[in-house]
């Protein structure tokens, strides 16, 4: 990492602090949790600033990330959603399997299709991510990708071929 990128991005952070925290703040109601993201993600961008191309401005490159770890957080939240249900009398099982193996399974399936997703180059995790979590249609998916539809589906299919491979080699396919 050259010392102008480093000096250019804590001078980033600086200027814009109050801006990604407000960022982060507007889509995190848990005051802890978002500054804990907004943490985690500026650590994340510090640790990726020798990727970090120039062909977009700085600071919006690091939105990106901070952008990713709030998808992040809420994907991993859902999950929590799914599996407990909180009830008067505490925390329950949504699930009618409520068999412990069964959720610890689930549960370790998630942090390998994380793992396999994060393995992902960011092209295929970004059409992927812009598909599957934020629920875009194929044709407003693919004018944002800036590819068209067809290589879209194409690299879509293909990308879920191989994380259904990655969780079978696994042995955490959907089967078991």
């Amino acid at each position: 990492m050259q010392r102008t990128e480093r000096a250019l991005f804590e001078q980033t952070v600086s200027r814009d602090y109050g801006k990604l925290l407000g960022f982060v703040r507007h889509r995190v109601a848990d005051e802890s949790a978002a500054e804990d993201i907004l943490q985690d993600a500026l650590l994340d961008a510090h640790r990726s600033l020798p990727s970090y191309r120039g062909d977009t401005e700085l600071a919006g490159w690091v939105f990106g990330i901070i952008h990713n770890k709030v998808r992040r957080y809420y994907r991993s939240q859902a999950l929590v959603r799914r599996l407990l249900v909180t009830t008067d009398d505490g925390p329950s099982t949504v699930s009618g399997n409520d068999n412990p193996e069964h959720l610890l399974s689930q549960s370790q399936r998630l942090e390998r299709l994380e793992t396999l997703i994060e393995e992902l180059d960011d092209d295929t995790r970004r059409a992927l991510l812009t598909v599957s979590l934020d629920g875009l249609p194929y044709a407003e998916a693919s004018s944002l990708l800036n590819i068209t539809s067809t290589t879209l589906r194409c690299r879509l299919l293909r990308t879920r071929r191989r994380l259904l491979r990655g969780l079978d080699e696994a042995g955490l396919g959907l089967g078991d």
